[in-house]
């Protein structure tokens, strides 16, 4: 692999969202509600990814990685071999690694214990969302609107007083995942003269397993869509 080379596919790996300025949305109850909008601060439940109530958090981009690849094959842009290789990786499962900052630094690998998540949506006053998310026996609460770019902006301190950053990502859904994992694999097997079992197995295999971890909680089944969420 040349150096070129080598730089053509650390920026595939780490491209980063650009977005503009717009308002993010959280459904709660108006208990938790009263408990957010304190008086001295706005105070936000993080979730730790290890505890979510979805079982299939975390899991659903195995199942999409899978179907890329088929996808892929059925196609004719890979070949049997090719295929196989690639179908031998896996999403590491206790390693997760974020995104590049907007400075283009890699904001570190974690374990997944180290890793607290909050979830917003970009729909307003949405029926769904209400029902879903305000879980109360009156179905009472907000639908509670933050500017997006002013959460990233600002540091986040938690109940002991310490600082953290806090990056909002996209959450994709079923067929979004699907055909950005089909152009990324294409990419990444277009970038040497040849592709043999060694690229795969010395170069590929960890860009993927990096781009896999990337999206693995910004992932979700496709029945969930209508939230549009970002988290």
């Amino acid at each position: 692999m040349t150096d070129l080379q080598i730089r053509r596919l650390l920026t595939l790996l780490y491209k980063n969202e650009t977005e503009g300025i717009y308002n993010t949305y959280h459904y709660t109850t108006d208990e938790i509600t009263n408990y957010i909008l304190r008086s001295d601060a706005v105070c936000l439940k993080m979730t730790n990814i290890e505890k979510f109530d979805d079982i299939y958090e975390g899991k659903a981009i195995e199942v999409y990685y899978d179907l890329a690849l088929e996808c892929l094959l059925k196609n004719d842009q890979i070949d049997k071999n090719t295929y196989e290789l690639l179908s031998q990786i896996k999403v590491p499962q206790k390693n997760i690694s974020i995104t590049r900052n907007n400075s283009g630094d890699l904001v570190g690998s974690f374990t997944e214990s180290d890793v607290y998540i909050a979830c917003f949506s970009k729909e307003k006053d949405k029926l769904y969302m209400i029902e879903h998310y305000i879980k109360n026996v009156n179905k009472t609460g907000y639908c509670l609107s933050f500017i997006k770019n002013e959460l990233e902006s600002n540091e986040i301190t938690d109940c002991f007083g310490i600082g953290f950053s806090f990056k909002l990502l996209t959450v994709k859904y079923g067929f979004q995942i699907i055909y950005e994992l089909c152009d990324f694999i294409k990419e990444l097997l277009s970038i040497p003269d040849k592709v043999d079992d060694q690229y795969i197995l010395q170069y590929a295999k960890g860009f993927i397993e990096n781009k896999l971890n990337q999206l693995k909680y910004v992932t979700k089944r496709s029945k969930f869509c209508e939230e549009n969420e970002i988290r």
